[in-house]
């Protein structure tokens, strides 16, 4: 008999704050512990606070952040693509502006491509004829 799935806890601390360590912030996600690791040194991920025992506090938001980036990823964006979707301040004409309008471009791109593949679908080719 197997347990339903649960969701890490995050510790709190003292004010009521709540951190998670890594390995949780990648059983939340669903991604391994040195993929945080990778987005984190890429800069993805902004630096965590330590506790003072030097274990990274990550907030709670961050599991937010880890999955855009993961779904980013798997639409085929790349970490330069990523990290100017994750910039919010637009800079109109820069080479980070360029660059986000390039990934939003290839996001609509692919949505386009997958409704016309689902149109395809409704189109009787799953029935072999």
């Amino acid at each position: 008999m197997s347990r339903p799935h649960t969701l890490p806890k995050a510790a709190i601390l003292p004010g009521g704050r709540s951190y998670l360590t890594r390995g949780q912030l990648a059983r939340r996600v669903g991604i391994s512990p040195e993929t945080v690791r990778f987005y984190e040194r890429a800069g993805l991920l902004p630096k965590p606070p330590r506790s003072a025992g030097g274990y990274r506090q990550y907030p709670p938001a961050t599991a937010e952040r880890l999955e855009f980036i993961r779904h980013a990823r798997f639409l085929g964006l790349g970490l330069a693509d990523i990290q100017a979707l994750l910039d919010h301040a637009p800079d109109p004409g820069s080479e980070r502006e360029r660059r986000r309008e390039q990934a939003l471009a290839a996001i609509e791109a692919r949505a386009e491509a997958l409704g016309r593949l689902r149109a395809l679908g409704h189109g009787g080719w799953r029935n072999g004829s």
